[in-house]
């Protein structure tokens, strides 16, 4: 993954850490988005198409809304391992300006030598509070949405 993107010139850029994550996200999230859309009965996208809706029309506004807790679930899944991604901000990011929390702490406040433990605990809470007010938010629709992936019934 270095060596093509170094061929196409987008290390140490924003566009080129969120290509990087998306490589690594995608794929997981489509296998767990196919397990919620084969929970859907296929009798109702046919009597949707008897009754004349098309394609589109089916997948937006009958099959979307039945999956909306399964895409909400891997939503926040997706976010959480973004924001918690090391390897690929620590490999891909030089400059300081551009770099991920979780690398500018490593790099900036924990040393060989000395550590300064209340810098690192301070902007590690401030560095949670996104990710709990968002799990705080959805966690009716995380739950909802876990649990149905798991059951085929």
């Amino acid at each position: 993954l270095y060596a093509i993107m170094g061929r196409l010139g987008i290390i140490n850029t924003r566009g080129g850490l969120i290509f990087a994550l998306l490589a690594t996200q995608v794929p997981f999230c489509i296998i767990l988005m196919a397990s919620f859309f084969a929970n859907i009965p296929r009798d109702i996208e046919e009597a949707a198409f008897v009754d004349g809706a098309g394609r589109w029309r089916i997948l937006f506004t009958i099959v979307t809304p039945l999956v909306k807790s399964g895409l909400l679930a891997v939503g926040i899944y997706a976010f959480l391992m973004t924001w918690d991604d090391y390897l690929h901000a620590a490999t891909l990011i030089q400059s300081d300006e551009l770099r991920t929390l979780s690398v500018g702490i490593a790099l900036r406040y924990l040393g060989e030598l000395s550590y300064d433990w209340s810098l690192v605990n301070a902007i590690s809470i401030i560095g949670t509070i996104p990710v709990v007010l968002l799990f705080f938010f959805f966690q009716k629709y995380m739950i909802k949405g876990l649990v149905a992936g798991a059951v085929k019934g």
